[in-house]
């Protein structure tokens, strides 16, 4: 976080949070919404300045319980998250993944497939999910093989694997140029990926 914001919170510590103000979509775009009036649905007003985005960018963080908040100064801001507290697209050499905070990601633990065909992992900066029109190009750097079949060779995510998947299958995914990238991949009902993906879709007063 910037020092600024670390020495406000400390100047005024008990300034109250404020909840259903500003969201992120799947674009990794930052939305606000007037009078704390998030509703899943609700596009909300895109915030044109890059100096604003940056600085919510830069001071972007989430609590132990996984609710995702930005500092603005001594107030806590609240994030309710259309799909996840990451948006994730390919950097410029094609195959590193990037945040739409402008952070690389170092790692991945996990990946999911959703009966919508949207593509998450689990990384070092926290739950994320890949931008569209990219998700393509990432399962092109995949090789993947079938846990339960250790002799198998590694392939594409062909249909044979689409199904596997479905029918519970964990496989291995092998990620081109990036081994610390490697991680297994499964399954999962979007509703089920908050609570599996440790985050809180949109907090709420306590």
């Amino acid at each position: 976080m910037d020092k600024n914001v670390l020495d406000a919170i400390k100047k005024w510590p008990d300034v109250p949070a404020v909840y259903g103000w500003l969201s992120l979509d799947l674009n990794g775009k930052w939305k606000l919404h007037p009078a704390g009036s998030y509703q899943p649905g609700k596009p909300g007003e895109s915030i044109g300045s890059p100096q604003i985005n940056d600085f919510i960018n830069r001071n972007y963080a989430a609590t132990d319980k996984g609710e995702w908040f930005f500092q603005n100064g001594p107030q806590r801001v609240y994030v309710c998250l259309d799909y996840a507290p990451h948006v994730l697209h390919l950097a410029e050499d094609g195959h590193t993944l990037e945040a739409h905070t402008r952070q690389k990601v170092k790692a991945v633990q996990a990946w999911y497939l959703d009966e919508q065909g949207f593509l998450y992992a689990q990384t070092d900066l926290g739950a994320a999910i890949i931008v569209g029109r990219d998700t393509v190009q990432i399962i092109k750097h995949f090789a993947i093989r079938n846990t339960y079949n250790p002799g198998s060779l590694p392939g594409n995510l062909s249909e044979k694997l689409l199904i596997e998947l479905e029918q519970g299958q964990q496989l291995d995914v092998s990620y081109e140029h990036h081994p610390e990238y490697n991680a297994p991949l499964q399954q999962i009902d979007s509703e089920q990926i908050p609570e599996t993906m440790h985050f809180i879709a949109c907090p709420v007063a306590r």
